[in-house]
């Protein structure tokens, strides 16, 4: 192995438990489902960036074949799980469903590659994955407007993952039309400059996707804030307007004396006090 692609897989793997401790830490402070996907999307890719490396020491050519068809079964599970996470955002997601797609990408390349050639599983299972990147695409396109309105103010986060993404296609499909020991991943390629490219954009589109789901969280939780100060300051309001129309009214009727004169004081004061919180609520 080039000690570039070397280089560039510990790279990717690094970023990958950059995203596995993000997933981890949305997951427990939230305990929803999408989290579950993501975390286990990102331990996938971690053990795909594992595997060459592994093969790499692998003297026996079926052995080391195969170890390459597993390094391309976790990534396209892990390409499943976490597009299946972003997914979760705008459409309802299926857990069986995930599971069996999941199960399907494991079982059908292996029993394919063992009964005919390992090589041609594994072209077979990178066709599944860019089909993959199609259907995201399509669903999250039908979703737009929500994904959109999801970014806010980082829409330009969107913008440059998506030309990423498309650049990335495009260098892909010209490293295997131009370059001539092509291989996934380039594990064997003696070509520095193809090797430099494809990871660099590897590398690109992993740190985009990191930020990305850390920007839906951001936004989600600032959405949820602004909505929790409209309804604590609109329900606070309300309250604080019953209180100064019942400690009018009473004072209005007059003649109260001692304690019940400091209890209405009391009032007027909470009711002065609540008024400065409704403001203290709104400047957050």
């Amino acid at each position: 192995m080039n000690i570039l692609t070397s280089y560039s897989l510990i790279i990717l793997i690094g970023l990958r438990f950059i995203g596995l401790t993000n997933g981890t830490e949305f997951f427990r402070n939230t305990k929803e489902q999408r989290f579950i996907l993501l975390i286990t999307g990102w331990v996938s890719w971690i053990v795909a960036g594992v595997i060459p490396i592994m093969a790499d020491l692998v003297i026996d050519t079926y052995q080391k074949e195969l170890l390459l068809l597993m390094n391309i079964i976790f990534f396209s599970i892990g390409v499943v799980l976490l597009l299946s996470s972003i997914i979760s955002y705008f459409y309802p997601v299926s857990t069986p469903l995930v599971i069996a797609v999941c199960s399907g990408i494991i079982c059908f390349p292996l029993v394919f590659g063992l009964l005919t050639q390992i090589a041609l599983a594994r072209t077979i299972t990178i066709f599944f994955g860019f089909g993959s990147y199609a259907i995201i695409g399509i669903l999250l396109y039908n979703r737009r407007n929500n994904l959109i309105r999801l970014f806010d103010k980082g829409l330009h986060w969107l913008y440059l993952a998506i030309f990423s993404f498309v650049i990335y296609i495009i260098i892909s499909i010209s490293l295997i039309l131009t370059v001539d020991d092509y291989s996934y991943g380039l594990l064997n390629s003696t070509n520095d400059f193809a090797i430099i490219i494809n990871y660099t954009m590897s590398i690109i589109l992993t740190v985009l996707l990191i930020v990305i789901f850390i920007h839906f969280e951001r936004s989600i939780t600032n959405h949820e804030m602004l909505n929790l100060k409209d309804i604590y300051s609109h329900d606070i309001g309300n309250t604080l307007q019953t209180l100064m129309t019942a400690s009018a009214i009473i004072e209005y009727n007059g003649n109260l004396e001692g304690s019940e004169r400091e209890k209405l004081e009391m009032i007027q004061v909470k009711a002065e006090d609540a008024g400065k919180l409704i403001k203290e609520i709104r400047k957050l």
